[in-house]
């Protein structure tokens, strides 16, 4: 969790580094947490290029014979709460946040190669929502049908950035997984 570096005049403006504390000291108490999990499940030997997940979602791959492998995993029911005590209101208040994404997988033996996550987060801290994007570092198998990839993905409310770890992995064995934990 850091101050967004982009309106730091505006929040210099109101907010105080009392709050400021309060807020960084509630977010390090939190305790580290799955929120979203797509597990993997033994897939049974098929012909063609279908392979399907326990979310019953079916992913279709283009063929290999470009040398280009790439689908696509919805990552649904990410939510999380965090909760702090307000002094001024000597009440604690919790805050929740939910949200969607899609991992995306791309491969081309003569050029890119990538895995990508994006993400809308909706905030009831102050009723925002933030749509992020970004690839994460990939270490592809030896048939490239497989690869293991990690990240961060950051997404901000009114006056903090905040970072998830993203992992995911696929494999012909066991098909994609998915764990987002904060």
């Amino acid at each position: 969790m850091e101050i967004r570096k982009d309106i730091l005049d505006k929040l210099a403006q109101s907010i105080t580094i009392e709050e400021m504390e309060r807020d960084f000291k509630m977010y390090s108490m939190l305790k580290k947490e799955i929120l979203s999990s797509i597990k993997p499940i033994q897939l049974k030997k098929r012909s063609g290029a279908f392979l399907k997940f326990r979310t019953t979602t079916t992913v279709i791959e283009m063929a290999d014979t470009t040398g280009v492998i790439s689908g696509s995993e919805p990552i649904s029911e990410i939510s999380f709460s965090a909760s702090h005590y307000n002094y001024e209101k000597n009440q604690t208040e919790t805050f929740y946040y939910s949200g969607s994404g899609l991992l995306y997988w791309y491969y081309d033996s003569d050029g890119p190669q990538y895995v990508r996550v994006s993400m809308e987060i909706n905030s009831s801290y102050d009723n925002s929502s933030c749509r992020v994007s970004d690839k994460l570092n990939t270490v592809w198998g030896t048939d490239k049908n497989e690869f293991n990839a990690s990240g961060r993905l950051y997404y901000s409310d009114s006056k903090y950035t905040y970072g998830l770890m993203v992992n995911a992995s696929r494999s012909k064995e066991t098909g994609v997984s998915v764990t987002i934990t904060r």
